[in-house]
């Protein structure tokens, strides 16, 4: 993780400003020489929030969800991850857990605990359907006959074994791995079920890849620089932005100090979000973004507008 640095050798440092290494030195010049108009005042860039399907809003409630909503958010997952398998190993229909049959078969399910407060181990470890395809059935899992594993409660996965009768545990013989990555669940659905340590287990199992980066066309760069004259400017900074020992964010005030002189299109500041180990936000994950009401209270139109948080 990233650690602020020491407020002593920050306050007490030579080499303020100094370059570390440039890329395309050839034409600072010509960047310096174009030197910002102040009465200019058309905002060259538009900046938004991408995919604000699955951004929190700052004023999202935490810990109201109902039990039936997070019942229905999890089995959602479940189903989900049954036509998953069934497209990865091309099956044509899975066996609903607690169906007897003597040939092998293929199930999904939750693994949970023979015990409500009991602690998992190989010998309780419980496989728990979809209400869907089973009504939320669960059997005991005999995992004796497979080497190498790897569960807790809330995983979801799918197995082949033998379940020959009620009376005894269902005998695993593999887990099937699915690697196959899909779109991640939209904001909503995972705000409803990160209400539960479970489920929270649960969306980390689905192995999603990050959404594509959302990139201006080469075509609306160039109708941008046509329209001014002068390429986009954008300065970007990485924090932290204090220091240990002092909370007057001395370099933030530094950075600010040649925004101001620079005046460029778009300043991004990397990674300003809220943070578990900030005594002001809130102690939920994913958290919300910081409330731009409060955190840009100070700031007037149209600088106000300008201001985006994630």
């Amino acid at each position: 993780s990233l650690q602020s640095p020491p407020g002593n050798n920050y306050e007490k440092r030579t080499d303020a400003g100094k370059t570390v290494s440039e890329f395309n030195a050839h034409l600072k010049k010509e960047v310096q020489a174009m030197k910002p108009d102040a009465s200019d005042t058309e905002r060259l860039v538009e900046v938004t929030a991408p995919f604000s399907s699955r951004n929190l809003a700052p004023n999202s409630s935490y810990m109201y969800t109902p039990l039936f909503q997070r019942a229905i958010a999890l089995d959602e997952q479940l189903v989900e991850y049954e036509e998953l398998v069934k497209e990865t190993f091309k099956l044509e229909e899975l066996k609903p857990v607690g169906d007897p049959s003597p040939a092998q078969v293929t199930v999904v399910g939750r693994i949970v605990c023979e015990a409500a407060e009991g602690k998992l181990n190989s010998s309780v470890a419980q496989i728990e359907g979809s209400r869907k395809t089973c009504g939320g059935q669960r059997v005991l899992l005999d995992l004796s006959g497979v080497p190498n594993f790897q569960i807790f409660p809330g995983k979801i996965v799918a197995l082949e074994g033998v379940y020959p009768d009620t009376r005894s545990p269902m005998v695993v013989k593999r887990f099937l791995e699915v690697l196959v990555h899909f779109v991640l669940p939209s904001i909503e659905r995972l705000h409803r079920v990160v209400t539960t340590d479970v489920a929270f287990c649960l969306v980390c199992t689905f192995q999603p890849i990050p959404a594509p980066i959302a990139t201006s066309s080469p075509t609306r760069i160039k109708e941008i620089q046509a329209k001014s004259g002068k390429p986009v400017r954008v300065l970007t900074a990485c924090g932290p932005f204090t220091t240990t020992n002092n909370v007057d964010y001395l370099p933030l005030n530094d950075l600010l100090h040649i925004v101001v002189d620079q005046k460029p299109d778009v300043l991004i500041l990397i990674v300003v979000v809220p943070s578990l180990r900030d005594a002001h936000h809130e102690y939920v994950y994913p958290q919300p973004p910081f409330n731009k009401k409060k955190a840009c209270k100070e700031f007037q139109s149209p600088e106000y507008a300008k201001v985006r948080l994630i």
